[in-house]
């Protein structure tokens, strides 16, 4: 194909860059695991292929988007749980991960924050008694991989009346992130 540039998520540096480099292929690793990276990457790909400005604009519209965001936000931020699902596994996403940073930019507190190796890993095992011991205000669920298994299993551990007694719960702040839009990574 004769490519000039090849752009690829960053996720798959490890695995191929060796390989890119020794075919002489010229190569933009792409940092998707989180919404600052992410934008950072847009204006680095941007400035590298002569089209600064229309990555300017295209970040400058996701921080106005953010910006809307936070505008709709209550003046009490509530701590939020942001569940992880893959299939039968529950993880809780931290402010590492790509919707965790999302959560941050909005200054919205997360409780993983505050969980041992939050700051090096984008996402830990939780426990429902973890869960039902931090009580957050709100929970965020987004799925991954097998998402209907993954939002199966949500549905049948929310019917549990340990996790049907949260305050999240309780007050119906309980949002199902829609998979094609949040997911691992942007």
């Amino acid at each position: 194909l004769e490519t000039e540039l090849l752009v690829m998520d960053a996720s798959f540096r490890e695995a191929h860059e060796d390989m890119l480099e020794e075919l002489g292929i010229e190569t933009f690793f792409f940092e998707t695991d989180s919404f600052s990276n992410f934008q950072n990457s847009i204006l680095e790909l941007g400035e590298l292929i002569d089209r600064s400005e229309e990555a300017e604009a295209l970040v400058a519209r996701l921080q106005s988007a953010a910006e809307a965001a936070k505008s709709d936000l209550p003046e009490e931020l509530p701590t939020v749980a942001i569940l992880f699902g893959a299939g039968e596994d529950l993880m809780l996403a931290t402010p590492a991960s790509y919707v965790g940073d999302l959560v941050n930019q909005l200054g919205v507190p997360n409780m993983a924050a505050q969980l041992e190796g939050a700051m090096f890993a984008p996402f830990l095992p939780i426990s429902m008694e973890q869960l039902v011991a931090a009580n957050p205000d709100a929970i965020l669920r987004f799925a991954h991989a097998s998402v209907e298994n993954a939002q199966e299993m949500f549905d049948s551990m929310f019917e549990n009346p340990a996790l049907a007694a949260l305050d999240a719960v309780q007050n119906d702040l309980v949002f199902d992130l829609n998979s094609d839009i949040f997911g691992v990574s942007a």
